[in-house]
């Protein structure tokens, strides 16, 4: 399920970012999105999705996210991500939108050589409540 065919996903992603005041990254010619993604300095929650189970509320952590489109979602955490699939619980003023989502990528940054982050790139694959 794609949550660009969703309007309420849609509005509510309108909702969780101001598009007048964010950035529009550039594509590259090897950027394989279909969807405009926009610069997205938010702290927002994830936890880990393995054999089908649901995380409980409390699974979910914070991290520091960097672009977000109607697709995806990229953000920065302190360890090498050891799983494939996840659940990203997206924070709007209204409501909390929780997207299965796929890891498509992990990009190692050092910083100065005195920590090292990585940069995961997902791909959302559809939605899901949590109670």
């Amino acid at each position: 399920m794609s949550s660009a065919s969703i309007p309420s996903d849609i509005e509510f992603f309108a909702a969780a970012f101001d598009a007048r005041r964010q950035e529009t990254l550039p594509l590259s010619r090897s950027d394989r999105r279909r969807q405009l993604r926009r610069v997205y300095p938010t702290i927002q929650a994830i936890a880990l999705y393995r054999d089908g189970e649901l995380p409980r509320r409390e699974d979910f952590r914070e991290v520091a996210c960097n672009d977000l489109s109607t697709s995806g979602i990229a953000f920065y955490t302190d360890e090498a991500p050891t799983y494939d699939r996840l659940i990203v619980a997206l924070a709007s003023p209204s409501e909390v939108l929780y997207l299965t989502a796929a890891v498509i990528r992990t990009t190692q940054y050092g910083r100065r050589g005195e920590f090292d982050a990585y940069l995961v790139g997902c791909r959302f694959m559809g939605r899901v409540q949590i109670s």
